[in-house]
């Protein structure tokens, strides 16, 4: 009931009068934080000074904790049992879609981290099945990037697959340009510019620029995959197993 109260608030009140009755019902908000006209629908919202959150968003996550003048713009979509934990100056921009299915396509709660003056711009894609972390100074820059946490992989023959997790760690002092795909388990270093329209399937750690690649077979099959990854035993409705981080 609580959350459903404070989205009717942030949805209908001004930014000086919501805020009041935000921290009356327990979240944790900065007088001169400013909330515009959006859905919020969240346990606990925690804002610091100057930090702000736009209009016609629809937000309907775990919990919200933005420091010092980070910033969410307007017409973001966020949706499902995740954290957004945003250091100081952290920035995503507008018509972002970040989401994660509820139990039992996922259990407990991950994690969407953005280091100090880190930025999403627009136009984005996020799955935030596992945890995705950006470092400082980092930008997501262009539009139409796609953070992917999980994937599919399919028997030769037959109805068989198997769902594959991985966090994604995007260090800092990173650019990554539109319309780039970044697969579950990678690790990008520091000091990397990837350039737009390509695919991360692994982790890149040494500084400088990237680009993409021409199409390149891979021989392999689903009982390789199998051998070299861990199951998670906690799943019952397909069977997942997951990939580390390098």
């Amino acid at each position: 009931m609580k959350t459903k109260i404070s989205a009717i608030i942030t949805l209908i009140f001004p930014s000086f009068l919501a805020i009041r009755l935000l921290n009356l019902l327990g979240h944790k908000i900065h007088i001169k934080a400013k909330i515009g006209f959006s859905w919020i629908e969240s346990p606990l919202i925690i804002m610091s000074e100057n930090s702000c959150i736009g209009h016609l968003n629809i937000i309907k996550i775990s919990s919200i904790q933005m420091k010092e003048n980070a910033s969410i713009r307007n017409f973001n979509r966020m949706r499902g049992p995740f954290n957004l934990k945003m250091e100081k100056r952290a920035a995503i921009g507008n018509n972002n879609s970040i989401y994660r299915a509820k139990f039992p396509i996922t259990i407990g709660i991950t994690e969407l981290y953005l280091s100090e003056l880190a930025i999403i711009t627009s136009k984005h894609t996020f799955d935030c099945t596992c945890s995705i972390f950006i470092g400082d100074f980092t930008t997501i820059s262009g539009f139409g990037t796609q953070f992917w946490t999980h994937g599919f992989y399919h028997e030769n023959q037959g109805v068989g697959r198997i769902r594959i997790d991985g966090s994604i760690i995007i260090g800092n002092n990173v650019s990554i340009g539109s319309r780039c795909i970044v697969n579950p388990g990678v690790r990008v270093g520091n000091a990397i510019n990837v350039g737009g329209n390509s695919c991360i399937s692994k982790s890149i750690l040494n500084p400088g620029m990237y680009v993409s690649q021409g199409l390149r077979y891979i021989p392999t099959d689903i009982s390789k995959i199998k051998n070299r990854l861990q199951k998670n035993t906690k799943y019952t409705i397909v069977d997942v197993y997951e990939k580390s981080v390098a």
